[in-house]
């Protein structure tokens, strides 16, 4: 949905993904099947503005990850990436009951691997030389059980946060 969205306003899309989307892209987004624990078959310093939206918590190597799509982005170019809010009351009060993440128990696994804080994400986005200009917060989550969305703002109630980063030119 997010790819037919973003084909409205650029010239092209590609989407990287190991399962084809259900429905067919349109006609400006390019499909491509890849698993991305392995090299990304995009060439270097190729895209403008890269999106992975709850993806980084599917992957064995969260580095890797972050070290190929540092390597996708053009000079200059942003990336925004999102992933469960592990700093989230819900998910802090899941860790100190179980003694796991909210959404990194059995039933979301072997989907989500890796479990990651803002912290590590700091880290990581570092290492591979971007430079991390803003957090984003859902505001949103849904209380346990009773299934009922609350809507508050900030990192303590949101089941989702997010990092908007750059690639700086060599020269900067």
């Amino acid at each position: 949905e997010f790819s037919r969205t973003l084909s409205q306003c650029s010239d092209s899309v590609f989407m990287l993904d190991f399962y084809r989307p259900e429905g067919a892209p349109s006609e400006r987004t390019t499909f491509v099947q890849t698993d991305l624990n392995t090299s990304w078959p995009l060439p270097d310093d190729s895209v403008d503005f890269g999106f992975a939206l709850e993806v980084i918590e599917h992957v064995e190597n969260p580095r890797h990850f972050m070290r190929q799509f540092a390597r996708i982005l053009k000079p200059g170019a942003f990336g925004f990436l999102t992933t469960p809010n592990n700093h989230s009351w819900a998910s802090k009060l899941t860790f100190l009951l179980k003694g796991e993440h909210r959404r990194f128990q059995n039933p979301s696994y072997p989907a989500h691997l890796t479990a990651l804080l803002q912290c590590d994400l700091e880290r990581i986005v570092a290492e591979v030389r971007l430079v991390r200009l803003r957090w984003i917060y859902s505001n949103c989550d849904t209380l346990p059980r009773l299934h009922w969305s609350i809507r508050l703002p900030g990192k303590a109630f949101s089941d989702s946060m997010g990092v908007l980063f750059q690639k700086l030119n060599p020269a900067s």
